[in-house]
């Protein structure tokens, strides 16, 4: 083989060869660009979907924030309520053993020693009922014969439907069981009085609880508010990327479209160089070496 024909291979395969990256390059580009264009609104959807996931998340934070405030107020609000009812409570068992000393023991024993002493009052009531009737009728009349009579009495007007006496003995009937009734109020008074203590414990534990719950509310809140902070920061700078990304994209395909406009145009010497061997003009005839 001759340098000519060699020559003419090495010009067609470098031509080949220069073609064949001209092509990949076309196709890199078309590719390259596809891809680029594909992953950008990839990457746009998903930072999209990030800055309303945040959006979202910031928002669900600020409400919370406010609900955990409210809840606060309102807890902090309780618990004065119930401190107070308990202590109200507290100071309402003085009145009820007061109370259960005067209604059990005082007043029974007051109406007992008014049903003792009822019989003395129902005979003296009888004597000061006649007395009185009779005192009521009690006058008389002076005759005038030539004008008016004169009527005479001691001013006194009695006459009851029943008889004082009467209704002292209706009174001691009436009053004959309320000492015993009364007594046996004891046993209800020391219940309430005891509900009182436990309800007043109870009322203070409860309240205690609900502090001790708001105190942990309360160191909640600013934490959610920094969160919600946080979250706000992180959303602008998913925005401001998602603000950026076409920018960058469009840098980059016009990057490729140059680094591939300069590969096409750095096969043009190759190309020539090749069609240079090919056609024998790099090497004339005159330079060819025969054989015999």
């Amino acid at each position: 083989m001759n340098t000519r024909q060699i020559s003419r291979f090495m010009g067609v395969f470098w031509m080949a060869v220069s073609l064949f990256w001209a092509g990949l390059g076309v196709w890199g580009l078309l590719t390259g660009l596809d891809w680029l264009e594909s992953t950008q609104d990839a990457l746009d959807e998903n930072l999209a979907l990030a800055v309303d996931s945040l959006d979202a998340m910031e928002n669900l934070l600020i409400e919370t924030t406010d609900a955990v405030s409210a809840t606060s107020q309102s807890l902090t609000t309780t618990v004065s309520s119930l401190e107070n009812a308990s202590a109200a409570l507290s100071d309402m068992r003085p009145l009820i053993a007061k109370t259960s000393e005067v209604v059990t023991e005082q007043v029974p024993e007051a109406l007992d020693g008014i049903q003792d002493s009822m019989p003395t009052l129902i005979s003296t009531a009888k004597s000061v009922d006649e007395t009185l009737r009779w005192l009521s009728g009690f006058g008389f009349t002076v005759p005038i014969p030539f004008g008016t009579d004169l009527h005479y009495d001691l001013g006194i007007d009695y006459a009851p439907e029943v008889p004082l006496d009467q209704a002292l003995e209706e009174m001691s009937d009436n009053l004959k069981d309320t000492p015993d009734d009364l007594r046996a109020m004891q046993d209800d008074l020391d219940i309430v009085d005891a509900d009182l203590l436990l309800i007043s414990d109870d009322l203070t534990r409860l309240s205690d609880d609900i502090d001790a719950l708001n105190m942990q509310l309360r160191q909640t809140g600013p934490q959610l508010s920094t969160l919600a902070a946080n979250t706000a920061a992180i959303r602008e700078s998913f925005s401001a990327a998602q603000m950026g990304v076409p920018k960058v994209f469009s840098t980059l395909a016009r990057l490729l479209r140059w680094a591939l406009v300069l590969l096409l145009v750095g096969q043009i010497p190759f190309l020539y160089m090749g069609w240079l061997l090919a056609s024998g003009k790099l090497f004339p005839a005159t330079h060819d070496s025969s054989t015999t």
